[in-house]
């Protein structure tokens, strides 16, 4: 289901439980219902790794009004230099 099937609206914790369809509401902010397809939507489908995911998903709210900004990007730069590091570890 993309986001072109139905239209998304954001709502307080406590009214999710009441939430039929997941894909219509995102908890704490407005900054993916910027894109066609959830995030995590695009993520599921395209079997994403979380290490992977995690990068993705603060580069595209950074700029967003709900984002971090610089903090999005500083955490952006720790996590790709820790997959460096695994990287390095795992081929040694």
């Amino acid at each position: 289901m993309t986001k072109e099937n139905c239209q998304t609206e954001a709502v307080a914790p406590d009214e999710v439980e009441s939430r039929k369809n997941p894909f219509k509401i995102q908890i704490g902010g407005t900054h993916y219902k910027l894109f066609k397809i959830e995030p995590f939507e695009f993520f599921f489908v395209n079997n994403i790794p979380h290490h992977k995911a995690t990068i993705i998903r603060r580069i595209l709210r950074y700029d967003q009004a709900s984002g971090d900004g610089l903090l999005d990007l500083q955490k952006m730069k720790h996590e790709i230099d820790l997959i460096i590091e695994l990287e390095r570890y795992n081929n040694i």
